[in-house]
């Protein structure tokens, strides 16, 4: 089951806010660090 993006809140606004670097939040995190991200969450 997938969640449907709003109208009012366009799926690349939700994606900036979760890519967001915590130690750096100025910055989105690059594609390469998102994938990592994932292969750690996947095991």
């Amino acid at each position: 089951m997938t969640r449907q993006p709003s109208p009012k809140q366009p799926w690349h606004t939700a994606e900036r806010r979760v890519t967001r670097s915590p130690e750096r939040p100025n910055e989105p995190i690059s594609s390469a660090h998102i994938e990592a991200a994932l292969r750690g969450i996947r095991g």
